[in-house]
C-alpha cells in the first residue's frame, strides 16, 4: 500500500457525475440567501486496481496508470468563489462508501479550503486503512460528498461596495443588497488572585464588535462601577495584555478605545481588593457604551468564602498475626484548600446495628495537613504538635458554638496545633439513623483549620470480639458552620465475588467443549472468619429436567450448616445451579502464592442416582483479594448437534461465595455467560484455479461474515472464480470435523455409548444434478486430494464497552480452519468409494481433514443455463455432504456453486458531459446461436445521433469481438486493444446484413430501439462474443423520471434465449439532466389527414449549443425538439414517412422570454406544443399518379432570415386544442394538405415553452 506522501494529482482520473446545490432542502434558482447555509452535493467516480495488473487487459479493463487511483493520490475540485465552508478552512472531512460490500468504510478525506481570492476548493485525498485500493481486478467506486457552506461575499467592506454574487461551479447566484449590521459580545469573569490570601480579584472582560462592514472598537467606551465591588488596584488595568491608564473617579473605572485602535476584539483586565474575606461572593457589573444601541452590560460573580468540607471513607482492615487483634481503618478529610476557618472541632461518631457489639479496645490516630490538598503537599503533624487531654482537661475544654449566630468561644489559651479531646466528649449532633445506635464518639480540636487536615483512625477490636455492621459518621464545627458528610461510610462485614468469562486462543479448550472462567473474591475489607468457601453446583441435564428432580442431596460432604439449602434456594426464585455443565477435574488455577483447593461431591436425587456435582473451593484465610481460574465441561453437545452436526449455545455459569453457617450463613453469587459454537462438517466451493499444492490457496473459504476481517486472516474465496467457464468445472472442499472435537472421547465423558463412541466415520458427497466427478487433473487418476488441517482457532470481539444486561462480555467466533499439510489416503487412514462418493475413516481420533474434489457440468445443462441466465442473478447449484459414525448420521452440510454465464450484460453508463456512454457485452460461452439480433431498447429520455435517413451514425459506435473464452468467463482481448498494436478484435459496422467480421446496425424509430445484427459463425469456428460501446444524448421528455434505463435482449432463429441485461443512472442526480430539463422544447406529432400518427418522419434542427440534431417520429408520431435556444428555431423535415409527401418548408418556432406562452398566427393550430398536447403536423399522402398541382400563392417572405412575418392581428390560444385549420383565403377543399401545412407554418407559429 502506498504512503500518502507518494501520491499524485489524479484529478483527471476522477469523473464528476452530478453536482447539485440546495438551500432549505430546495435546489437553488438564481439567487441565494446569505443568511442561511447551503449544501453542495457532488457525486464522483474513480477506478482502482493493483498496479501490477495494469498490464493485464482482461483485468485492467481499460485502466492505465493515469486513469486509476492509488492509495495516497489526490484530486482537486474547484467549487466556486465568494463563499466559505461551514467548518474552518482546512478542516478534513472523512468520506465513506455507501451501499456496497464496503458499506461505511472510509476511503479518504476531503479538505475544504477558502483561498485569499475567495475561491473555494475541495481536495480529495485517497488514503484509508479501511479501504483496499489494490484490488485483484478493475473496480469502479462511486462516492457522494455533501458539504455545508455559507455565502462570504461582501465581508469586510462597506455597504454597497461588496461583491453581490456567489459563484458555485459555473453558475452565479445573486445576493441581496447588504444593510450595515453591528452587534456586540460582552462577557465578564473573575477569579481570586492568590487563594492563600484571598485579598484580590482579577476581573477579565471580553469585548467583540461584530460588523458586516468590518468596523472596530475605536471610540467605544468601557465603564465599570466598583462601588459595590472593592477598591481598584492601581496600575492593574490592561487591554490585550498592554498596560493602559483608565480614568478612576467616583469609584467608577472608565476607558475609551482610542481612534487608532484597529481591532474588533479586546480583552480588558484589572484588579480589585476584597473588603471582607468572609464575604460569600463579590458581584461586578460592567458597561460598554456606544452610539448604535443602549448600554451593553456584563456581570460576573466571584465566590470568596466557601463553607468547610468534610468527608469520611473506609480504607480497609488489618489482622495482627501475633495477637489476633483486628483493626479497621477510617479516613476523615476536613477543610477546603487555601481557606482558613479558624478554630474547628472534628467529631468521629461510630454507630452499630448489632446490640451485642463491643466497642474498640483502643484506637490509633495519624494527623496530616496540606494547604493545597494536592498530592505531594501533605505533611505529618508531629506528636509535639498534638496534645491528648485528660478526662478532666477535656471536660473543661471550650464547647463549639451552640448555633449559627452563637459567639465563638475563646480558645486563645490553647496553643497546640491539634488537641485530642478523647472519647465521649460530646454525642454526635446529626439526627441518628434509626437502624444504628451510637457506640462511641471521639473528638479532635484544630487550632486553625487552614487548608485541609487528614485524619487516619485505626479502630482496634479484640480477636474474639464479633464485629457486625458499623456506620462511621463525622462532623465539623467552626465558628459559624456545622457540616456533615453527605453519606456516612458503612463497614458491612461482607466480601465480594466477581465472575468473568475468559478468552482462550488455544484450540484444545473450547474445541473440546470446555469453557474457561475467572473468579475474583475480595476479602481485603473483611475480617477473617471460620467458614469461607466458593461453590459451584452443577446439574448435568437441562433446567427443565432439574425442575422434575426431588430429594437432592450431596453424598459424603460435611458442609457448613445450610449450605446446600442456600444454593438450591438461590435468589428471587432462581437456584444457584449450573445446567448442562460439570467441573473439569484438575482445572483449578489459583493465583500466585495462593493455597486454594477444590473438592468435588456427587449430587444425588432421591433415588440415589448421581445427576450432578458440587464443587467446593477453600483456602480463603487472608485479608486480601483472590483471583483464580477454572474450567467447566459442557454436557449437551450431542443433543445440540442433531442432524446438522453444528452447535451454538450461550452457557451461564454461577459461582457462589458462602460465609458463615446456620443463621449467620450468607450467600453471594456472581454469574457470567459464554457463547460456544462448533461443527463436525463444513462444505465450501473454492476457486477453480486453486493450486492444490499451495496450503494457503487450499485454505481459502467461503465463510461470509461481517466480522470476517476481524477474526480470521484466511482470505475469502472469490465467488466469481469458483466456476471454470472454459471446461465447465468447479472445486469443492469438505471440512471433516473442522473444530477438532475428539468426538468419541467427548461422548464417553457425558455417558454416551454405542454408535456415539464409534471411531468408524464416513463422509458421503452428493453432487448437484448435471455435475459429475472428474479427476483433479486432465490426465490424472486422482479423484480427490486430502489435507490434514489445524483445529479451528477461537476468535473474539468485545462489545465495544457497551454490554447489554445479562449478555456475554464478548462475542465468540469459530471461523473455518487452515490446512496444515497435504497427506495421502493411507496417512489419513481413509479409503474412497468412487461409485458412492464416500470416504471411510477407520479408528478416527478427531483430527480435522480437508477433502477437495472436482466436478464438471454437462454441456446440456450449461447450454440451457446460458440461454436463460439473467443479468445480476447467480444460478445456484447446491452440493450436499453428510457424515456418519457407522450408520448413525452425525452431520449434514452443503455448498453453493454460483454461476453467472450472462449472455447479455448491460453496464451502467459513464457520464460524459451531457452525454451518456453505454456498454453492453454479448457472450455466447461457446453456444452456437444463429441469426442473432440484439435489441437495445433506449430510454425515452435519451437518443442516439442519426443521419439524414434517420439511421445511426456508425462512427459513434465501437464494436469488438473475440471467440477465445477464458476460465473466468471473460473473453480474451474483448476489453480493448493493446497500445501501439493493430486492433485485430475491431469489427466493421454496416447498415445492411453483416458478413463475418461485421455487425449490422439499424434504428427502429417506432419502438425507439437500436438493432444489432450479428453474422453467423463460420463452420469449424467457435462463436464470437461482442462488446458494443456508443454514446447517447439527453432528450428529456419525462423530466420527473427517477432513472434513465437501457435494456438489451437477444433474439435468435434456432433457440429462444431468455437472457437480458439492463443498465441505469439516477436521473435526478445527473447534473446535465438537471440543467437541460429547464431548457425550452417543443413537441410535434406527425399525422395523416385523418389524424392517425405517422412513424418514421426524419427532422433536423439546431439546439442551444449550435449542434445539428436529427430526430425521427416514433410509433406515436411524436417528434421532440429539446434544448432549444431562446430565439427562432427551424425544424426541417428531411424525410417523410413512407407513402407521404415531405414538407416543402421548415417549421419555424419562436422562443421568447419567460413565462413561456404559446401563440399562433392567422390560423388555429391543434395542440400546444407540450408533451401532453403536441402540435399536430400533417403530411399529404403521395398520389398514386402524381399530377402537377396549380401554383399556390406564395406566402409572404420573412423580413429577416430565419423569422416569419408576424401576423397583423395575432390571436392567442385559449389552451384548448383547435378543431383544424381556419380559413386563409384559399378553399380547404382545393388546398393540398402539404400546402395547407405550409400556409399554417408560414403564418408564424410562436411557441414559448414552459420548462419541464
Amino acid at each position: 500500500m502506498a504512503n500518502a506522501a507518494d501520491g499524485k494529482d489524479k484529478t483527471s482520473a476522477v469523473t464528476v457525475t452530478s453536482r447539485v446545490v440546495t438551500q432549505d432542502g430546495k435546489e437553488l434558482g438564481d439567487t441565494i440567501d446569505p443568511e442561511k447555509p447551503f449544501e453542495i452535493q457532488m457525486d464522483f467516480k474513480f477506478s482502482v486496481i493493483k498496479n501490477k495488473l495494469l498490464n493485464t487487459p482482461a483485468l485492467a479493463n481499460g485502466l492505465t496508470e493515469d486513469t486509476q487511483i492509488d492509495d495516497g493520490d489526490f484530486a482537486v475540485f474547484n467549487l466556486g468563489e465568494n463563499f466559505k465552508p461551514k467548518d474552518p478552512s482546512g478542516t478534513k472531512v472523512p468520506v465513506f462508501i455507501m451501499g456496497t460490500e464496503d458499506n461505511n468504510k472510509q476511503i479518504g478525506t476531503i479538505t475544504l479550503t477558502q483561498g485569499s481570492d475567495r475561491s473555494v476548493t475541495a481536495r480529495m485525498d485517497f488514503h484509508s486503512d479501511e479501504f483496499n485500493y489494490e484490488t485483484d481486478g478493475r473496480r469502479d467506486v462511486a462516492v457522494t460528498f455533501t458539504g455545508e457552506f455559507s455565502a462570504a461575499a461582501g465581508e469586510g467592506s462597506e455597504p454597497g461596495s461588496q461583491q453581490d454574487v456567489v459563484k458555485i461551479f459555473d453558475k452565479e447566484y445573486k445576493l441581496p443588497k447588504v444593510v450595515e449590521e453591528i452587534s456586540y459580545d460582552f462577557t465578564k469573569k473573575g477569579g481570586i488572585v492568590d487563594p492563600a490570601k484571598r485579598d484580590e480579584i482579577l476581573w477579565t472582560v471580553e469585548v467583540n464588535k461584530k460588523s458586516n462592514t468590518g468596523k472596530n472598537l475605536a471610540g467605544e467606551k468601557f465603564t465599570d462601577d466598583l462601588s459595590e465591588v472593592g477598591e481598584y488596584v492601581q496600575d492593574s488595568f490592561t487591554v490585550n495584555g498592554a498596560k493602559q491608564a483608565p480614568v478612576f473617579e467616583a469609584k467608577t473605572l472608565t476607558y475609551e478605545f482610542p481612534e487608532d485602535f484597529g481591532q474588533p476584539k479586546a480583552t480588558v483586565t484589572f484588579k480589585t481588593k476584597v473588603a471582607d474575606p468572609k464575604t460569600p461572593e463579590v458581584k461586578n457589573l460592567a458597561n460598554l457604551s456606544y452610539s448604535h444601541e443602549d448600554l451593553k452590560t456584563a456581570e460576573a460573580k466571584v465566590p470568596v468564602y466557601q463553607k468547610p468540607k468534610i468527608s469520611k471513607s473506609f480504607s480497609g482492615v488489618e489482622v495482627n498475626k501475633d495477637t489476633g487483634e483486628k483493626a479497621m481503618i477510617w479516613t476523615i478529610l476536613a477543610g477546603t484548600p487555601y481557606f482558613d476557618y479558624g478554630p474547628a472541632w472534628i467529631g468521629d461518631i461510630l454507630s452499630t446495628e448489632l446490640d451485642s457489639q463491643k466497642a474498640p479496645i483502643r484506637q490509633e490516630l495519624t494527623v496530616e495537613h496540606s494547604l493545597s490538598g494536592k498530592d505531594g503537599d501533605w505533611k505529618l503533624v508531629s506528636e509535639e504538635n498534638i496534645e491528648t487531654l485528660s478526662a478532666e482537661g477535656a471536660k473543661a475544654f471550650p464547647k463549639f458554638p451552640a448555633g449559627k449566630d452563637a459567639p465563638c468561644p475563646n480558645t486563645s489559651a490553647y496553643t497546640k496545633e491539634v488537641y485530642d479531646l478523647g472519647l465521649g466528649w460530646n454525642a454526635g449532633t446529626r439526627e441518628a439513623d434509626p437502624k444504628y445506635k451510637e457506640l462511641q464518639n471521639h473528638w479532635l480540636f484544630i487550632k486553625e483549620l487552614n487548608g485541609q487536615y487528614r485524619f487516619t483512625v485505626k479502630l482496634i477490636f479484640d480477636k474474639d470480639d464479633e464485629v457486625g455492621k458499623l456506620q462511621n459518621d463525622a462532623e465539623i464545627h467552626t465558628c459559624g458552620d456545622v457540616i456533615f458528610p453527605v453519606t456516612p461510610p458503612v463497614y458491612s462485614g461482607e466480601a465480594t465475588i466477581t465472575k468473568k468469562a475468559l478468552k482462550t486462543y488455544e484450540n484444545d479448550v473450547l474445541n473440546q467443549g470446555n469453557i474457561p472462567w475467572s473468579i475474583m473474591t475480595d476479602f481485603s475489607k473483611v475480617f477473617p472468619s471460620e467458614h469461607r468457601y466458593v461453590y459451584e453446583l452443577f446439574y448435568y441435564g437441562s433446567e427443565d429436567g432439574y425442575k422434575n428432580e426431588k430429594g437432592l442431596n450431596v453424598k459424603d460432604a460435611a458442609l457448613p450448616e445450610g449450605t446446600l439449602e442456600a444454593l438450591l434456594k438461590g435468589d428471587k426464585g432462581e437456584p444457584f445451579v449450573n445446567f448442562n455443565q460439570s467441573y473439569l477435574d484438575g482445572s483449578l488455577e489459583p493465583g500466585e502464592g495462593d493455597n486454594l483447593a477444590a473438592k468435588t461431591f456427587p449430587l444425588l436425587n432421591e433415588g440415589g442416582k448421581q445427576i450432578g456435582e458440587l464443587v467446593q473451593i477453600s483456602g480463603f484465610t487472608e485479608v486480601k483479594s483472590y483471583t483464580f481460574k477454572l474450567k467447566t465441561h459442557v454436557r449437551d453437545l450431542l443433543d445440540l448437534m442433531g442432524d446438522s452436526g453444528s452447535y451454538s449455545k450461550t452457557y451461564k455459569n454461577t459461582a457462589v461465595l458462602v460465609t458463615g453457617k446456620g443463621d449467620s450463613l450468607k450467600a453471594l453469587k456472581s454469574s457470567a455467560k459464554y457463547e460456544l459454537e462448533g461443527r463436525l462438517l463444513d462444505k465450501y466451493t473454492i476457486e477453480s484455479d486453486t493450486d492444490l499444492n499451495n496450503i494457503d490457496n487450499v485454505s481459502k473459504n467461503g465463510w461470509n461474515s461481517g466480522y470476517r476481517d476481524y477474526v480470521t486472516g484466511i482470505p475469502l474465496v472469490d465467488e466469481t472464480k469458483t466456476f471454470n467457464y472454459k471446461d465447465r468445472t468447479a472445486l469443492f472442499r469438505i471440512d471433516v470435523n473442522p473444530t477438532g472435537l475428539k468426538f468419541s472421547e467427548y461422548a464417553k465423558s457425558v455417558g454416551a455409548s454405542g454408535k456415539w463412541v464409534s471411531k468408524n466415520w464416513s463422509v458421503t458427497d452428493v453432487l448437484p444434478e448435471g455435475l459429475s466427478l472428474v479427476p483433479l487433473t486432465e490426465d490424472g487418476a486422482d479423484y480427490f486430494a486430502i489435507y490434514e488441517a489445524n483445529p479451528i482457532t477461537p476468535s473474539f470481539i468485545d462489545h465495544g464497552g457497551v454490554t447489554v444486561a445479562d449478555s456475554t462480555d464478548f462475542v465468540t467466533f469459530m471461523p473455518p480452519g487452515r490446512a496444515k499439510k497435504k497427506v495421502t489416503a493411507d496417512e489419513a487412514n481413509v479409503t474412497f468409494d468412487k461409485d458412492k462418493l464416500t470416504w471411510n475413516f477407520s479408528e478416527y481420533e478427531g483430527t480435522p481433514y480437508f477433502i477437495v474434489v472436482k466436478a464438471q457440468m454437462s454441456e446440456e445443462v450449461f447450454s440451457t443455463l446460458v440461454k436463460n441466465a439473467a443479468q445480476s442473478k447467480f444460478e445456484t447449484y447446491r452440493n450436499k455432504v453428510s457424515l456418519k459414525a457407522d450408520d448413525k448420521n452425525l452431520a449434514n452440510d452443503s455448498a453453493d456453486l454460483k454461476i453467472k454465464p450472462y449472455l447479455l450484460t448491460k453496464e451502467d453508463p459513464k457520464v460524459n458531459g451531457s452525454k451518456l456512454d453505454w456498454t453492453f457485452t454479448y457472450k455466447p460461452f461457446d453456444q452456437d446461436f444463429r441469426d442473432v439480433v440484439i435489441e437495445d431498447e433506449l430510454d425515452k429520455n435519451i437518443a442516439i445521433s442519426l443521419d439524414e435517413e434517420g439511421q445511426p451514425n456508425l462512427a459513434d459506435f465501437k464494436v469488438r469481438r473475440s471467440n477465445e473464452l477464458l476460465e473466468n468467463g471473460d473473453y480474451k482481448d474483448l476489453a480493448k486493444a493493446e497500445d501501439g498494436k493493430e486492433d485485430l478484435a475491431a469489427v466493421k459496422l454496416v447498415k445492411g446484413d453483416p458478413k463475418d467480421g461485421e455487425v449490422g446496425i439499424s434504428y427502429d424509430a417506432a419502438t425507439h430501439k437500436i438493432l444489432f445484427k450479428l453474422p453467423n459463425t463460420p463452420a469449424e469456428t467457435k462463436p464470437y462474443a461482442y462488446k458494443v460501446e456508443y454514446p447517447t444524448m439527453l432528450r428529456i421528455v419525462n423530466p420527473d423520471a427517477e432513472k434513465i434505463v437501457n435494456k438489451v435482449k437477444a433474439l435468435a432463429s434456432n433457440v429462444t434465449p431468455e437472457a437480458s441485461g439492463e443498465g441505469s443512472i439516477d436521473a435526478q442526480k445527473y447534473a446535465a439532466f438537471a440543467t437541460l430539463k429547464g431548457m425550452p422544447y417543443v413537441a410535434l406529432k406527425k399525422v395523416d389527414n385523418k389524424g392517425t400518427a405517422l412513424s418514421g418522419a426524419v427532422f433536423s434542427y439546431q439546439d442551444a449549443e449550435g449542434n445539428t440534431v436529427t430526430t425521427v417520429s416514433d410509433g406515436d408520431g411524436m417528434v421532440y425538439a429539446v434544448n432549444l435556444p431562446e430565439n427562432t428555431v427551424e425544424i426541417t423535415e428531411l424525410k417523410a414517412p413512407e407513402g407521404f409527401v415531405k414538407l416543402s418548408q421548415p417549421i419555424v418556432i419562436g422562443i421568447v422570454e419567460k413565462p413561456y406562452t404559446v401563440e399562433s398566427g392567422l390560423t388555429q393550430v391543434k395542440g400546444e406544443g407540450s408533451f401532453d398536447k403536441p402540435f399536430e403536423v400533417p403530411n399529404e399522402v403521395k398520389p398514386d399518379e402524381p399530377t402537377k398541382p396549380s401554383e399556390p400563392s406564395e406566402p409572404s417572405e420573412p423580413s429577416e432570415p430565419g423569422k416569419t412575418t408576424p401576423p397583423s392581428s395575432p390571436s392567442r390560444t385559449t389552451g384548448k386544442p383547435g378543431t383544424g385549420l381556419s380559413k386563409t383565403g384559399v378553399s380547404d377543399a382545393t388546398l393540398p394538405l402539404g400546402i395547407a401545412a405550409l400556409v399554417l407554418l408560414a403564418a408564424g407559429i410562436v411557441v414559448v415553452r414552459r420548462t419541464h
